[in-house]
């Protein structure tokens, strides 16, 4: 469905100063064709020129003018806002993000009673298993061979909200989720809906742990693993055959290359390229940080520091030490000097 400006007006409060049609709505950081975008800093008025599939921008009166490039163009004092209620009121009154049709489930697809299912926007291949108390909501379409375990919840939503006064405005997930083929997703997984036009992917042959979380349009490539508790934040791409350990977290908008190995309880902030593996926090590195923050916490009657045999007095409150060139040095600058050195140990692996 394509929407012009001037029609998008009339369901939230805006100015059009160039009307043009756009065919999805977005953020910068998506890669969707013909889209309407928000921007209300300078920063992301700079970024908007390296940005490609942008058509339509929603921005403030002040920011109007650093923005010729852009077809179309409309200004309110509250973009984000409106963004978010234009984005909502299509996804829940119109037929913007597609059309409903009555749920489709495969004779051969074996559902427990227990099970709930919704009623359209469902598709269910040959084969599958759907075991009791699973949740399948709508614009969910499951492969062949599928064994969806006890409490597994299929297109919930992810965190997307904007604080707004003095409440939260909250993104309505208007994207599918698509299971491949022999997928096995194992008790009490949650995974999210897309969040536009865009879909939530697990591909064939891959196994979802017991308890974890896939989050809006996460793309998780053909046989892949990803353990119990696992947390995979929106808009992350996991290669085929990637392994992500039990109770990894991964951060949004990263990519996980084929083959990449994300270690048991890593917190994951940067790309892994394929074949790579991802920093470990390992049993040396957590003694490290405990080591240098007993280096500058070390103040209990009678013990001696081993590593340079003085010895420190118990003080009942914070007081300045001295440094080896006799200044003193101030409580707030000894935890800064603490806090850097925990963050050190934190990266030697």
């Amino acid at each position: 469905m394509i929407m012009m400006l001037s029609e998008a007006a009339a369901w939230v409060a805006m100015e059009v100063r160039r009307d043009h049609s756009f065919a999805n709505l977005g953020f910068l950081s998506d890669s969707q064709p013909d889209k309407l975008v928000f921007v209300e800093h300078p920063r992301a008025a700079v970024q908007l020129a390296r940005v490609e599939g942008v058509c339509c921008v929603l921005t403030t009166p002040e920011l109007a003018g650093s923005i010729a490039s852009v077809r179309g163009l409309a200004i309110t004092e509250t973009p984000r806002a409106a963004f978010f209620e234009l984005h909502n009121r299509l996804a829940g009154e119109t037929d913007f993000y597609g059309c409903d049709s009555a749920a489709a489930i495969d004779p051969t697809a074996r559902i427990h009673p227990r099970a709930c299912v919704a009623g359209k926007n469902v598709r269910i291949g040959s084969c599958s298993v759907v075991e009791a108390n699973v949740t399948i909501e709508e614009r969910t379409v499951i492969g062949a061979g599928v064994r969806v375990r006890a409490g597994v919840v299929l297109g919930s939503i992810g965190f997307q909200l904007s604080r707004w006064r003095d409440g939260v405005i909250e993104m309505a997930h208007a994207g599918w989720i698509e299971i491949g083929n022999q997928v096995d997703i194992l008790s009490n997984a949650v995974i999210a809906r897309g969040l536009f036009r865009q879909s939530t992917i697990v591909g064939d042959h891959s196994r979802i742990g017991n308890l974890a979380f896939l989050s809006h349009n996460v793309r998780i490539g053909a046989r892949c693993f990803v353990g119990h508790h696992a947390v995979i934040n929106g808009n992350v791409t996991v290669g085929e055959d990637a392994w992500i350990g039990p109770g990894a977290t991964v951060s949004h908008n990263l990519t996980i290359g084929a083959g990449a190995h994300v270690a048991l309880g890593s917190t994951v902030i940067r790309n892994v390229g394929a074949g790579e593996r991802s920093p470990e926090r390992s049993p040396w590195t957590i003694a490290v940080c405990c080591a240098c923050w007993r280096r500058w916490e070390w103040k209990k009657d009678g013990k001696t520091r081993p590593s340079d045999g003085r010895s420190y007095q118990a003080s009942s409150r914070p007081r300045a030490r001295t440094s080896s060139s006799g200044s003193s040095i101030s409580p707030r600058l000894r935890r800064s000097r603490k806090l850097s050195m925990i963050a050190l140990a934190s990266s030697l692996v």
